[in-house]
């Protein structure tokens, strides 16, 4: 790979990188990895208030990371763009999955 093209890829990725910097973002785009869910369904899972929710939904939807559908008066959200949902199973397999222990983690 060239380095213009490195260069290109390596804004790609410190993009996605900032908008994943964000632990309430992280928080929500886990919910969303195996399923899409509803704005009071994030705000239950998440623990936060649906302003704030909201906030990063649209931040993330501005960006192409999330699309939606709607039924009714409810708006579901769901992982569009494939790049953040293979970071996001990464990450959720590797920190989060049911075979995570304890005595699995470096920090532990």
């Amino acid at each position: 790979m060239k380095i213009v093209e490195m260069e290109k890829t390596a804004d790609a990725v410190s993009g996605y990188m900032k908008l994943l910097a964000a632990p309430a973002r992280l928080l929500l785009l886990c919910q969303l990895v195996d399923q899409e869910r509803s704005v009071g369904e994030l705000c239950h899972l998440v623990d936060m208030k649906p302003p704030a929710v909201s906030q990063h939904l649209a931040r993330m939807r501005q960006e192409g990371v999330l699309e939606t559908r709607r039924e009714a008066q409810t708006i579901f959200y769901r992982i569009e763009d494939p790049n953040i949902l293979k970071i996001m199973m990464f990450l959720y397999e590797t920190f989060c999955g049911p075979e995570t222990s304890d005595q699995e983690r470096p920090d532990a």
